[in-house]
C-alpha cells in the first residue's frame, strides 16, 4: 500500500488456503474498516482475485511508470529510483553473497590502528616562550624563538621554522652530526664500543 493522499494505492492479500476449485465460483467477504475520519476515507476501490500461485509483485507508484521505457533512456534520477528499488527487492546472487560474507569476516578480523598526530598552531595563536632563570617557570628572562643552536650551522635557506624545517636541517648535507652519529652506531655494532 502506498498510503499517499490522492495517489493510487494497491494491496495484496494471499490466503493460507485455496479459495476453491479452479473454474468454480467462490464467494468470500471483504470487510473494509476506515478509522481516519471523513477526509481520509477511500473514495473508490476495486477488488480483484487470482488463482495464481507463488508471490505476486506490485510495484510502487514511483517505479511503475518508469518501466515503460528502456533503462538507458531514463534520466539519472529515474535510474537511481529503479536501481534503489531493484537492490532492495531482488536478493543478490549466492556467489556474490558468499564473497561478501568472506570479505566481511576478513575485515572483522582486522584491527584499526590509530596514530596520534601533532598539528602546529597558527603563528598568532602560539604561546610565547622565555628563558627560565635557573629553571624556575615564574622567573622569566628574554623571549626565545624557533631556531637551531648558534654553535651549529644555520637552517637551510627557505626552510620553515617548524618541525619540517628541523627535519630538513637534520638531514642536510651541511650537517655533519647525522653522519657522525650513524657511523658511531655502526662502529659500536662492529667493535662493541663507539668512537
Amino acid at each position: 500500500m502506498g498510503g499517499n493522499i490522492g495517489a493510487r494505492s494497491q494491496v495484496v492479500f494471499q490466503f493460507k488456503e485455496s479459495l476453491g476449485t479452479p473454474g468454480e465460483a467462490t464467494k468470500f467477504n471483504v470487510t473494509l474498516s476506515q478509522a481516519y475520519g471523513e477526509q481520509h476515507t477511500l473514495g473508490n476501490f476495486r477488488i480483484a482475485a487470482t488463482t495464481a500461485s507463488g508471490p505476486i509483485a506490485l510495484l510502487p507508484n514511483t517505479v511503475t511508470p518508469l518501466l515503460t521505457r528502456p533503462y538507458d533512456k531514463l534520466s539519472p534520477a529515474e535510474q537511481k529510483i529503479v536501481l534503489a528499488y531493484y537492490t532492495r527487492v531482488v536478493p543478490p546472487n549466492k556467489t556474490i553473497t558468499d564473497q561478501l560474507a568472506a570479505l566481511k569476516k576478513q575485515a572483522d578480523g582486522l584491527k584499526g590502528v590509530t596514530v596520534p598526530i601533532m598539528r602546529e598552531l597558527a603563528a598568532n595563536k602560539r604561546r610565547k616562550t622565555h628563558i627560565q632563570i635557573r629553571g624556575n617557570f615564574l622567573a622569566k628572562d628574554k623571549e626565545v624563538t624557533e631556531g637551531t643552536p648558534e654553535i651549529f650551522h644555520a637552517m637551510p635557506a627557505g626552510a620553515p621554522a617548524n618541525r619540517l624545517g628541523v627535519a630538513q636541517w637534520l638531514v642536510s648535507r651541511d650537517n655533519p652530526l647525522t653522519a657522525r652519529v650513524v657511523v658511531n652506531r655502526y662502529w659500536e655494532q662492529l667493535f662493541g664500543r663507539g668512537l
